[in-house]
């Protein structure tokens, strides 16, 4: 706050030129007059060693002929104003008049500043001293940075305690503060060019008690913008205006501190449209936080169009009511935005003083816009973007708006601020909270979403992490044994022990919502969704040892207890049906993962390291949870009433009650491709494997009423694999692996399992040996240029898929207690018009869908498959082969040996299950009343794929290929044991791909091992 005083020595004006420019003063008494003969960029210039005005006194300062106004300097301690400035061209107030002291300017309650445009600024000292040259020319430059409001403030202060008043524009630049307790006004309404305010602080801006900034452009309303490097401070009694009148449209007022903004009670800022104009457009925002106690308007007061208000900084606190009337509401927040105890926004047009939740509509309601990362509606709270007619089912003819709580941080979105801002953290939330609150609106759209992927993590990551572990292979023998030997074991186990959140790629995200105790009512559609997507694509290019490694954590949960979502989509008093009325909550958890490890595949000979070694390593944890649960059942015998959210009654009517169809989903979407690629010649081994471990859960519980008046009610949990891929490849020579080829047999005996065991750690231990010490690759004499090549891969997958329809052992932890809380009552009620509730509207719609209860794996077409080919290209009696390098004379005498390995273990675990409790509610001691039809399904499933025969012919024509013309000798493992793949079912039945192949040819000894463990625990229960 600044201080001042009236002395003898200030009541008359001390304007004091300093010498350095042809500036004069004259007058007498109580006036003093201005003139100037310097000149610069067309502005007449004034340098003051000194310069107040004391009461009563007045300096007008003259702009010389033909110039567009002054620029005044005062190079001496603050000016203190108590009188009258003003500026003057053409024997008239006007021109624009420049104002800058290093030292900060106070203009006390009887002083004012009048111009065409008034400037008023705080140069730094050496931008002062700077302003003439060494011969004592003006500097241009500093003139036009003064123009142009570009000039370095320092840190004083200006403090308006009067008036300042520009008629076409007033700007106020300080280093320091810019303190308001007056008037800052331009514009009038004789002319539309005009009406701009700008305050602008490298400090605080404060507007306080009793400060007045008023902008207006004709009968439109102006334009005002404040900015501030700390805060900016609307406190109680003050105003700041951009108002239009008569046909007038309101104007636009910019508020932004990179501190804090706040709008205390009992304040007002308004861009609104007090006649018939549109109104205009409010932002009042901060980076770090925005506190709104006191009054948004943007709206329209005679029919024209609402404006809109926007909200814009890191976290955005509404701690009193806002009625925007008509206006379109947007906040958006980096962080949070709270909606506080009570607390009322409404976008409603009513009367004056009307009950904004019931009163009858006098025009279009607004849109209401919440985005930020996590919205919370506090106990009371209540917000209204509806219309009413004369009845509460009555619309009227005007249109409701649309309340939006977007919740995001979506890591794809570049250049939106939200996202950007968690951009580069691998874990992240999103959330949505709404206890004890109103939302009634025209439609309702509650979304909170997150996407974390891994673009900003750059792959050199993932190559730094393989040249750091020892012995050339980061997920060791012993582990990849512990792999083999706990296949029974529990996935969740698995993946826990291999430490995910250490490894190079790890990402996690959650998104929630819950709604508890709570009244949504929709006169079109409401819509409830939580999704959380993971999404991974790694190619290294490491050369030796090649990792293409990623865990993930999805997790998407939706609860809504003890509330109340309900739709207007049918009007009972005229019987028409609203095309929406539809009610949808969901969860949803999509997994994306694109992994692809290579090694020394473009040139397998240039460095000849004894091992190549390609890992793509893929571990997932997902989660897709979607609860409605009403009021405990034990509460409900012991004839306990649970709360009436204002006469609707939880345990009468339904918590979910839709016009148009309901429909419950928690789903869980999977798209992996794990490619993992070796190359092996003559000194290379040769090593891939490809290992995905997944456990993931999708459910519905039910533990509630849900009613629809359109017989469609679909309760749904999924698991859906859009796609899974995973093939682990060696490939020596010129013949590549085959990309096209399916093949399947029976289940591997016992004692073959076992003696997989055997040959899975002798791979295991073989790829993990060190370099020799001499590092010429040659490794054991023994097997010294022969080839050996081994695929792996392992694929762990447990899905529970359940739909529950009042379970009567289930218990959650309730998300705003945090204590252990049991299952309401689950009824499923599905009407066919308006049958069955007593009204007098009995139509009847035709080929109504009836009610689904559904539990779904749906696996899609997965290829899992390992696959050794150490074909070569025919070699001639003098022609090389593209294996070896030698002619065929020369193979039959090379002593060379070929081993290769091929081996799938996939242990897929699935349950799908649709269960049903006891059911004790009031209405019905059925689950399912309804006269329409019931499907109720448990499903496992999967696409079709080739016959088998066609299958065996290719995988025939493909070995014939690989054999080639090799020398005497020379073998090729065509297919052993349980090698070609498995079969779901027997004969020509269709099946999917589950395959290994190793084959090869040797001059000396060909040895191939090749075997598919298939475990598919399937099953479906209802």
């Amino acid at each position: 706050m600044a201080f001042f005083a009236v002395t003898p020595s200030t009541t008359h004006a001390q304007a004091v030129p300093d010498g350095r420019t042809a500036t004069t003063v004259t007058g007498s008494g109580a006036i003093s007059n201005v003139h100037t003969q310097t000149i610069s960029q067309g502005h007449g210039i004034n340098s003051f060693s000194s310069f107040n005005v004391g009461v009563g006194a007045s300096v007008n300062i003259h702009a010389p002929t033909g110039t567009a106004g002054t620029v005044n300097i005062v190079n001496g301690p603050a000016s203190q104003i108590q009188g009258a400035v003003r500026g003057m061209q053409n024997g008239a107030v006007g021109g624009a008049m420049y104002f800058a002291n290093p030292n900060g300017v106070v203009i006390g309650p009887s002083g004012s500043m009048s111009a065409g445009s008034v400037s008023v600024s705080t140069p730094t000292q050496g931008f002062v001293d700077g302003f003439f040259d060494g011969n004592g020319q003006v500097r241009a430059g500093h003139v036009r940075q003064t123009i142009d409001g570009t000039s370095p403030q320092s840190g004083a202060s200006v403090d308006v305690h009067g008036r300042v008043e520009g008629y076409t524009g007033v700007r106020i630049r300080a280093g320091g503060n810019v303190n308001i307790w007056g008037e800052v006004t331009s514009g009038s309404r004789s002319s539309a060019a005009q009406g701009h305010i700008s305050l602008k602080a490298g400090g605080s801006v404060n507007v306080n008690q009793g400060g007045r900034v008023n902008a207006r452009a004709g009968a439109d309303g102006g334009t005002v913008s404040m900015r501030a490097g700390a805060d900016i401070n609307v406190y109680a009694g003050s105003v700041v205006l951009a108002e239009g009148e008569g046909h007038g449209g309101g104007g636009t007022i910019d508020v932004f501190a990179k501190g804090a903004a706040r709008l205390k009670s009992d304040a007002v800022i308004s861009a609104a449209a007090l006649g018939s104009g549109d109104g205009g457009f409010i932002e009042f925002s901060a980076t770090d936080l925005v506190q709104v106690a006191g009054e948004l308007k943007a709206y329209s007061a005679g029919g024209g169009a609402g404006g809109t208000i926007y909200i814009d900084p890191n976290i955005v606190e509404i701690v009193a009511s806002q009625n925007t009337n008509g206006a379109d509401l947007h906040i958006e927040a980096l962080e949070r935005i709270t909606v506080g105890e009570d607390v009322i926004i409404s976008t409603r047009q009513v009367a004056d003083g009307a009950n904004h939740e019931t009163a009858v509509s006098t025009g279009d309601s607004g849109d209401i816009h919440l985005e930020a990362p996590n919205i919370d509606i506090l106990d009371g709270a209540a917000l209204y973007a509806h219309v009413q007619g004369a009845q509460w089912y009555d619309q009227g003819t005007f249109e409701g708006g649309t309340i939006f709580l977007d919740a995001h941080r979506i890591d794809s979105n570049e250049g939106i601020a939200i996202d950007d801002a968690q951009n580069a953290v691998p874990v992240g939330s999103v959330s949505i909270t709404i206890v004890n609150a109103k939302l009634l609106a025209g439609n309702i759209d509650i979304k909170a979403e997150i996407l974390k992927d891994n673009v900003i993590r750059a792959d050199d990551s993932v190559n730094t992490y393989a040249d750091s572990v020892a012995d050339w292979l980061p997920v060791g023998s012993d582990k990849l044994i512990e792999l083999a030997e706990g296949l029974g074991e529990d996935t969740q186990q698995l993946v826990e022990d291999l430490g995910l959140e250490q490894l190079p790629q790890f990402l996690s995200a959650t998104s929630s919502i819950v709604i508890s105790g709570s009244k949504l009512i929709g006169q079109g559609s409401i819509d409830v969704q939580s999704i959380a997507t993971t999404e991974v694509d790694l190619a290294p290019e490491n050369k030796t040892v090649s990792l293409a490694v990623a865990a993930t954590n999805t997790v998407a949960r939706t609860i809504v207890q003890d509330s109340v979502l309900y739709t207007w989509g049918i009007n009972p008093a005229s019987g028409s049906i609203n095309t929406e009325g539809t009610i949808s909550v969901g969860s949803t958890a999509r997994e994306v993962q694109n992994l692809v490890a290579t090694s020394n595949v473009v040139d397998a000979e240039s460095e000849n390291p004894p091992v190549n070694v390609a890992i793509a390593l893929s571990a997932r944890r997902a989660r897709a949870e979607t609860i409605i649960d009403g009021f405990p059942t034990q509460d409900i015998r012991a004839g306990i009433a649970p709360p009436d959210p204002d006469g609707f009654s939880p345990h009468r009517y339904p918590v979910l009650w839709g016009r148009n169809g309901v429909s419950v989903t928690a789903e869980k979407v999977e798209d992996i491709t794990l490619r993992a690629d070796a190359v092996t010649n003559a000194d290379t081994k040769g090593a891939a494997i490809a290992l995905s471990l997944s456990d993931s859960e999708a459910r519905v519980v039910i533990g509630a009423q849900i009613a629809d008046y359109s017989s469609d009610i679909e309760v749904r949990a999924q698991h859906r694999v859009e796609n899974f891929t995973s093939i682990a490849s060696v490939t020596g020579g010129s013949l590549a692996a085959p990309t096209e080829d399916d093949d399947d047999s029976e289940a591997i005996e016992e004692e073959d399992r076992e003696a997989l065991g055997g040959a899975l750690q002798a791979v295991a231990s073989t790829v993990a040996d060190k370099v020799s010490d001499d590092g010429d690759g040659a490794g054991d004499e023994s097997t010294a240029g022969s080839r050996f090549g081994v695929a792996f891969n392992l694929s762990l997958h447990d899905y529970d898929t359940r739909t529950m329809i009042g379970p009567e052992d289930f218990t959650y932890i309730d998300p705003v207690t945090d204590e252990v809380r049991s299952l309401g009552t689950a009824a499923l009620r599905a009407y066919v018009g308006y049958q069955g509730l007593g009204n007098t509207f009995t139509g009847y719609m035709e080929d109504t869908p009836g009610i689904r209860v559904e539990a779904i794996n749906d696996f899609g077409s997965p290829v899992v498959r390992s696959v050794v080919s150490l074909g070569s290209s025919t070699p001639g009696d003098d022609e090389p082969g593209g294996l070896t390098g030698l002619s065929g004379d020369s193979l039959q005498d090379a002593g060379e040996r070929v081993y290769t390995g091929a081996f799938n273990i996939a242990w897929w675990d699935a349950d799908a299950r649709v269960e049903f409790g006891p059911n004790e509610g009031f209405f019905s001691r059925e689950p399912i009343y309804t006269i329409a039809d019931v499907t109720i399904e448990a499903r496992n499933s999967f696409d079709e794929h080739l016959p088998r025969e066609e299958l065996g012919t290719l995988w025939d024509d493909y070995v014939e290929a690989a054999k080639g013309d090799g020398a005497d000798g020379a073998s090729a493992i065509e297919r052993w044991g349980a090698g070609d793949g498995l079969f779901l079912a027997d004969g020509d039945e269709e099946r999917v791909m589950f395959d290994a192949r190793a084959e090869g040819m040797g001059s000396e000894l060909g040895a191939g091992l090749s075997a598919t463990i298939l475990s598919l625990d399937l099953n479906a229960d209802r």
